[in-house]
């Protein structure tokens, strides 16, 4: 490895990619390249005087143009199943071909399924069970290993619940669910282990990565210093955001809420498939029924449904990250107060909070 190596982020536009390119240059780790797949996604990166290339992984020239003169990849792009699949099969073979010396795979816990519980660790199955998303990142774990037994220096992160600054999914969006009052506690239904890895210690273990040859060829889990339930994530953000208490719905009235907005998305499609074009008209022109329909479709955003309650919030499981600890001497350095407190700070300066 050079002293200073050139790492290609691809999805060098997402939350976690973005990140990937920030600790690169602030840390002088090495030269972060940012690959995108259009200069949209740019702005970002774009703060900072770092190279940023077009590396859609769907493009093999735009792939093989990125990779030239590339000590590592730091594979973060995702999207849909042929992002996911077919893109980490151009990004290893580009990859092969540029004789890259190490290939960082972000892939996510979610391969070992959604009803595991207990401890899990790398040795468990990786098992689809119905979420496209997941088995797309199967696929590619399997395309990884193939690229590997050919000699091509890999090393899988298997991160569970990333969250921090820029994190739209399980920051900001949970965010807004709080501030609409439509969010609370839910007694026996969101109990499961919330396994969050704040996203500096994320991208902290995969640098560790690069240098070490004892990564090559292992898949790790990684998580966070704190097992927390769902329930108590929501408290706890709720706090942070300096807000009252959440409510406490019990199971049956939880089920109950739950029941109903299921039943009401599912009516809502069809009245959309039948009458969209008429309501757009309707809703675009305002109004007391666009006003009606907007708040519908609020009350549909802001409260979870029976399948995020069976297949996440419920989940008792703890991903297991020793290995990591173990071969690359990393240990997450982020507990959740502070990570609670920087992602508050991102949400105020985003002007996601009121």
């Amino acid at each position: 490895m050079s002293e200073s190596p050139v790492i290609l982020i691809t999805g060098g536009g997402g939350f976690v990619g973005s990140r990937f390119a920030e600790m690169i240059f602030l840390t002088g780790f090495g030269r972060a390249r940012v690959g995108v797949r259009n200069w949209a996604r740019a702005a970002r990166a774009a703060r900072f005087p770092i190279e940023i290339v077009l590396c859609d992984v769907l493009n093999r020239e735009q792939l093989a143009e990125a990779m030239k003169d590339v000590t590592a990849v730091v594979h973060c792009a995702v999207g849909d199943t042929p992002v996911i699949v077919e893109g980490t099969r151009n990004v290893l073979d580009a990859a092969a071909q540029a004789r890259v010396a190490r290939v960082i795979h972000i892939s996510t816990a979610e391969v070992y399924g959604c009803h595991v519980s207990g401890r899990i660790d790398e040795t468990w199955p990786c098992d689809p069970t119905g979420n496209t998303y997941a088995a797309a990142k199967i696929q590619a774990e399997h395309l990884v290993w193939e690229y590997s037994s050919r000699g091509l220096p890999v090393t899988i992160f298997r991160p569970s619940i990333v969250y921090g600054p820029w994190s739209e999914v399980w920051t900001a969006a949970l965010a807004k669910c709080l501030q609409s009052g439509g969010w609370a506690q839910y007694e026996g239904c969101a109990d499961g282990t919330c396994n969050l890895i704040y996203v500096d210690d994320l991208v902290a273990a995969a640098l560790t990565s690069i240098h070490d040859d004892n990564a090559a060829g292992q898949a790790f889990n990684i998580g966070g210093p704190d097992t927390v339930s769902w329930n108590e994530y929501f408290e706890r953000l709720n706090t942070a955001m300096g807000r009252p208490p959440l409510d406490v719905l019990s199971t049956s009235r939880t089920r109950a809420e739950s029941m109903v907005r299921n039943v009401f998305r599912g009516a809502s499609r069809l009245v959309l498939d039948r009458y969209g074009e008429g309501l757009m008209r309707i809703y675009e022109r305002g109004g007391a029924i666009a006003t009606a329909m907007k708040r519908a479709k609020s009350w549909l955003n802001t409260r979870p449904s029976p399948k995020e309650f069976a297949d996440l919030y419920n989940r008792k499981a703890i991903y297991d990250w020793s290995k990591a600890q173990r071969l690359l001497g990393w240990q997450p350095a982020v507990d959740l107060d502070q990570g609670l407190r920087q992602s508050v700070d991102w949400l105020k300066y985003a002007g996601v909070l009121n």
